[in-house]
Parts: C-alpha cells; structure tokens; sequence
C-alpha cells in the first residue's frame, strides 16, 4: 500500500498544491507504470508538469523507504537518483 501527501509550496501569490496518493496493492502496478513512463519522457529530455513531478518524486520515495535507507540518507540522494542519468 502507499500512501504519500505532497504538498508544493511555490509563489507567495499562489496557493500550496496538495496531492495525495493513496494505492492499494492492486493498483501499485499502475502507479509504478505512470512513474516509468514519465521518467521516458525525462531521459527523452522533453518537459513533465507539477503532477508528473510529484508522481516521480512519491515513487523515489516509496522505493528508497522499501529499500529500508533511512530518511536523513535518501533525503540526500533523492534529488540525484530521480533524474535520468543525462
């Protein structure tokens, strides 16, 4: 199961945008997928939006958690091992 609230904090004129996501085993597969192909158009160098981002993001999250790092280690890795190697 994964459940992860992200939140983005941008402008000072413009609100936090909240996302929650929130799978079953069931759907796992399909939220690992979606991130797969966003990082395809990462390597393929083309643009993602704020959704993608935080989707690509919540995945090196759940995978650096199940991989048992501690959060103060892939805190700072996190940055590097989400991007495509370029």
């Amino acid at each position: 199961m994964i459940h992860v609230k992200a939140t983005i904090w941008g402008e000072p004129d413009v609100l936090p945008f909240t996302r929650i996501f929130d799978y079953g085993s069931a759907d796992e597969e399909i939220f690992f997928s979606s991130a797969a192909m966003i990082q395809e158009k990462l390597a393929r160098k083309m643009k993602i939006n704020a959704n993608e981002a935080l989707v690509t993001y919540c995945a090196c999250v759940v995978k650096s958690i199940r991989a048992g790092r501690p959060e103060s280690e892939f805190k700072k890795t996190l940055r590097k091992s989400c991007l495509p190697t370029r």
